[in-house]
């Protein structure tokens, strides 16, 4: 018996609930039978289109997922594997340390999707706010710290690897900083998500 595996990650929402989950399938088929490999093929094409038209969100999806009135937004970016998520067309980015934080994974983007479920979307980008002007001061005193250890160090590559470190700090401190300032400008503008999905509905209704 030869075997046809195959695994298919989605985002899942099912009672208000945002899941990341990877559905995972193996068809056996025979290959002494005519057309066997023909026939599971189009029986796990058949699994993957069930569960692509029950899902949020998932790689093979072409178009970007717009949520809470059009005000949030999943896209890919011609990327597989890295997402990008945006609220009201400002970046949301992962605060842990990686050197890219605008890339997302699935569990991030659920991460996101329940806190904004749970508090809505204004309450969420205050809390964003808060959260990055925190990271943000903490990687200016990194900065601060490896610019005075480097005045005592002599050794050529741990300086060239503290220099790197200084580098990718100060472009990630200048990437939140900017969406800091957006969201300044945005919050001083915002209106309420009721209103928003209310005015949202109407609008596509006019051309439904």
């Amino acid at each position: 018996m030869e075997k046809l595996d195959e695994k298919f990650e989605v985002i899942h929402y099912y009672d208000n609930i945002y899941l990341v989950i990877e559905h995972k399938k193996t068809i056996e088929y025979d290959l002494n039978f005519k057309g066997a490999h023909e026939l599971a093929k189009k029986e796990m094409n058949k699994w993957i289109t069930c569960i692509k038209s029950k899902s949020l969100y998932h790689y093979r999806k072409k178009d970007d997922t717009l949520l809470y009135a059009g005000r949030v937004r999943i896209g890919s970016v011609g990327e597989r594997t890295w997402k990008k998520l945006f609220v009201d067309g400002i970046k949301i980015i992962i605060l842990d340390g990686r050197s890219e934080p605008d890339r997302m994974d699935y569990q991030w983007i659920c991460n996101y999707l329940n806190a904004i479920e749970t508090y809505g979307v204004d309450a969420f980008m205050d809390n964003y706010k808060k959260s990055l002007q925190e990271y943000s001061q903490r990687i200016t005193m990194n900065i601060e710290a490896n610019q005075s250890l480097l005045e005592n160090i002599s050794n050529k590559s741990m300086k060239e690897k503290i220099q790197f470190e200084i580098i990718r700090n100060r472009s990630i401190l200048n990437k939140i900083l900017k969406i800091i300032l957006l969201i300044n400008v945005h919050m001083n503008l915002a209106i309420e998500n009721d209103i928003a999905k209310i005015t949202y509905d109407k609008i596509s209704n006019l051309f439904a």
